[in-house]
């Protein structure tokens, strides 16, 4: 996990940084994928949001997370249909949304999700894709519904975001190069 509450950037120049980062630790040796996420599963936490469909019907309470691309990817999480997020998906792009399959049904009954908009109420999102559902508190329980968006479109000033990365070969010398590149790219952390 990466805190970055200590350095001076903000905003965009934050999400620079943390594509730098993903790009510099994708070339290591054995890095097969990487990616930046906010809430780790089976960590006990979770961000939970209700929307409103046209019409005024509200969703299922959703499970939300902010994902850089490649999450899916990195993460063994099957992507159904549509595409990923990119980092060319910023707010001038228009609002982005991912949704696991069980949510798709769930909000889009006998329809297509894709290209569907789902309202906040202060922001209607574009749904791009639909990935597998995935457990993040009970593996015994059935899989929440779940929302991605992506870290491009994040308007909090100083988000702070984990690392997960798919590696081959041995974990300690991995460590030590990415210890190298936060002491380069962010030494005030």
């Amino acid at each position: 996990s990466v805190r970055m509450t200590k350095q001076p950037l903000e905003a965009d120049a934050l999400v620079r940084l943390y594509r730098l980062l993903q790009e510099k630790i994708a070339t290591l040796p054995g890095v097969r994928s990487v990616s930046i996420f906010h809430v780790i599963p089976f960590s006990g936490s979770g961000m939970t949001n209700t929307y409103s469909m046209p019409g005024g019907h509200p969703t299922p309470k959703l499970y939300s997370n902010w994902i850089s691309a490649q999450y899916f990817q990195t993460m063994r999480i099957p992507l159904l249909a549509g595409r990923d997020f990119t980092w060319a998906d910023t707010l001038s792009t228009g609002k982005k949304i991912i949704l696991s399959r069980s949510a798709a049904a769930a909000i889009f009954p006998h329809q297509n999700a894709l290209g569907q908009r789902v309202d906040t109420g202060k922001d209607a999102m574009e749904v791009i894709g639909i990935v597998g559902d995935v457990k993040y508190e009970d593996i015994r329980k059935p899989a929440p519904f779940e929302a991605y968006y992506p870290i491009t479109q994040n308007t909090e000033k100083k988000p702070s975001y984990t690392f997960v990365v798919r590696l081959d070969g041995p974990a300690a010398p991995f460590a030590s190069a990415v210890r190298k590149i936060l002491a380069r790219e962010i030494p005030e952390i």
